[in-house]
């Protein structure tokens, strides 16, 4: 079942679109999934349905308010730019969520992740150096800082780079596994070498497909280990 989730949040309008399961699946949890640079749109459903096909329900959330979603690429660039550079609104929009959900019917903290691509992988970032602490976090070709300060040390992460992006620097995300790694960090870092940015986008290539095919595996084995307590608090 697909419903509509409305957020209000400093007097502004949010919306989301959540699902949940058959009243007969318990889900396996429950995933809050951040949008790409163009806002809440086909991309971020396709990913809500690639979850609801592993057990699991979510909502996808809306970062830039129902108002103000883009209506072509170079202003979604834009808002998208502000969002990053301007971390505190980003952040306070994340928790917003966050604390949102927490008021749903069966959203635990303890079973809850963030999951993001590009700009919604930044956000998930964000969101963890913000105070949220999730059962697991996603980032797939996201936006990466050189330097993982200000992460918790005890969120296990999944973090995919994509090693031919032309729009976020793999030398950036190199950087950021490297230095993520040897602070001993849950989780995992994977670079895919030959991949392109926005892979697990509706229409993509062939190729695009074989890569987001590899992505989703690597997702599956990261949720089998949270499952397993792989990696403990």
């Amino acid at each position: 079942m697909l419903a509509w989730e409305p957020l209000r949040l400093g007097g502004r309008l949010y919306g989301g679109v959540r699902w949940e399961p058959a009243e007969e699946v318990t889900p396996r949890g429950r995933v809050l999934i951040l949008h790409e640079f163009d806002g809440l749109g086909p991309e971020s459903l396709w990913l809500l349905r690639e979850w609801r096909a592993r057990g699991w329900g979510g909502v996808a959330a809306d970062l830039y308010g129902v108002s103000l979603r883009p209506r072509f690429a170079g202003e979604a660039a834009l808002r998208a730019r502000a969002l990053r550079e301007l971390r505190g609104p980003l952040r306070a929009r994340v928790r917003g969520w966050w604390e949102h959900l927490l008021t749903l019917p069966g959203y635990r903290e303890e079973s809850l992740l963030l999951f993001g691509s590009s700009f919604g992988g930044h956000a998930v970032l964000e969101g963890l150096r913000a105070g949220l602490r999730p059962l697991g976090a996603l980032t797939v070709y996201g936006y990466l800082d050189p330097s993982p300060e200000g992460l918790p040390g005890d969120v296990p992460l999944l973090a995919i780079v994509a090693g031919k992006d032309a729009v976020v620097s793999p030398e950036n995300g190199g950087s950021f596994l490297a230095d993520w790694g040897m602070r001993g960090t849950p989780g995992r870092g994977v670079l895919f070498p030959g991949a392109p940015h926005g892979f697990l986008r509706p229409g993509r290539s062939p190729e695009g497909r074989v890569w987001a095919k590899r992505a989703w595996c690597e997702v599956d084995r990261f949720l089998s280990d949270l499952e397993r307590g792989e990696w403990s608090r």
